[in-house]
């Protein structure tokens, strides 16, 4: 069976998560759910996380945006 090219390639396509409570900050369940979308969009380890951060440095929200990829031979 032929797997399709994009099934196999890192994805370039970044998620988000925004805290339900934005005055008290991201929960740890917020959190895992943040990650497991990323690992489910196939979004790569080593992509950089983005926080918004309230004044009390509170997680208000999280953005996974993995760099573009070349393609490695």
């Amino acid at each position: 069976m032929h797997t399709s090219d994009h099934l196999t390639r890192a994805s370039n396509v970044g998620v988000s998560k925004t805290a339900a409570d934005r005055k008290t900050g991201m929960t740890l369940d917020e959190l895992g759910s943040l990650v497991t979308k990323a690992v489910r969009a196939g979004v790569p380890g080593d992509s950089p996380i983005h926080a918004d951060l309230g004044w009390s440095q509170q997680v208000r929200a999280l953005h996974v945006r993995p760099e573009k990829r070349k393609e490695q031979l």
